[in-house]
Order: C-alpha cells, then sequence, then structure tokens
C-alpha cells in the first residue's frame, strides 16, 4: 500500500467506515497494522537522513562562517597595508626595489636609463617633426623659419600617440 493508502485506511477504522477502506476486507486489521509499521520504520529511517543532512549543513554553513571572518581579517590587514604604502609613497619614489635586486636611488636603476633614452628619443623625434613643419621665411640678411602653434601642438600629439605622419 502507498503511504496515501494506508492513512486513508487508518481513518476508515477510526471511524468504522469499512466500505471505504482500500485495505479490503478480511484479516484487516493485521494487514493495516503490518502495513503502518512498515511506514513508521521508512519514517524514521528518512528522519535519520534528514537529521544527518542538516548536521552536515550545519557543519558546512559553520565553515563558511569561519572563512568569511578569516577572509574579512585578511581584507582589514590589507586595507590597513595599502593605507600605510600610501602614507609613505614618497619613499617609494625616492627607493625601490628595481629588477628583483635590492633598494637603490632611482638613478642607479637600469630602468632610468631606458627612461631618459625614450625621453631623448621623444624630443629628438619633436624637433624634427617641427623642423618639417616649419616654413622658409628669408628675413633681411638671416634665415628664419617659422611654425603655427597648432602644427606644434598636433606634432606633440602624434609622437605621443606614435605616429610619425606630417600633418598639413
Amino acid at each position: 500500500m502507498t503511504t496515501e493508502q494506508i492513512i486513508k485506511a487508518l481513518e476508515c477504522c477510526s471511524k468504522d467506515d469499512c466500505d471505504n477502506c482500500p485495505n479490503g476486507f478480511g484479516n484487516c486489521y493485521a494487514n493495516l497494522a503490518g502495513y503502518a509499521l512498515a511506514l513508521i520504520k521508512s519514517q524514521q529511517g528518512q528522519i535519520v537522513g534528514l537529521n544527518s543532512a542538516i548536521e552536515t549543513l550545519q557543519g558546512v554553513a559553520k565553515d563558511y562562517e569561519n572563512h568569511n571572518e578569516t577572509l574579512k581579517r585578511e581584507n582589514k590587514y590589507l586595507r590597513e597595508r595599502l593605507a600605510e604604502e600610501m602614507e609613505h609613497k614618497e619613499d617609494m619614489s625616492v627607493e625601490f626595489t628595481c629588477v628583483f635586486s635590492q633598494p637603490h636611488k632611482v638613478s642607479d636603476c637600469p630602468i632610468t636609463e631606458e627612461i631618459d633614452k625614450a625621453k631623448a628619443d621623444t624630443v629628438k623625434k619633436m624637433q624634427e617633426r617641427i623642423h618639417e613643419a616649419a616654413w622658409y621665411f628669408p628675413m633681411y640678411e638671416e634665415e628664419r623659419h617659422l611654425i603655427d602653434i597648432g602644427d606644434i601642438d598636433q606634432i606633440a600629439k602624434e609622437i605621443l600617440e606614435g605616429s610619425n605622419e606630417v600633418q598639413e
């Protein structure tokens, strides 16, 4: 019998309504008692399984809570460290670790040499482009070259963007 049929049969027995009982007739009390006992045992097993699942979920929730607290502490520590680093920002610009070596002055670092070279290259490109864009203008006995301020702005923009084309 199904759970619903067992419940219906028990209801019929409690009302002395044998006509609507799904258990049928003949030795019905013994049959119904066996079905009811099987149902009770089955539901007890389900209850044990559910209690075990609840305990497991409670353990997972506790682990999550502990992990969350750890993350909060780590986050607080990292925020404090960041705040300290920001306070010492000036110190970081004077001394820093260069290419996985010990702290050096900025001027001792090979990266500084590369930056200086890049600056010199940029200035050289700027000079070349200004000379290309300038107009020759003979004035008295001296040579004069004129350039429009807008051309200088355009040249600077092109160099910063990496373009070497002359805009006219």
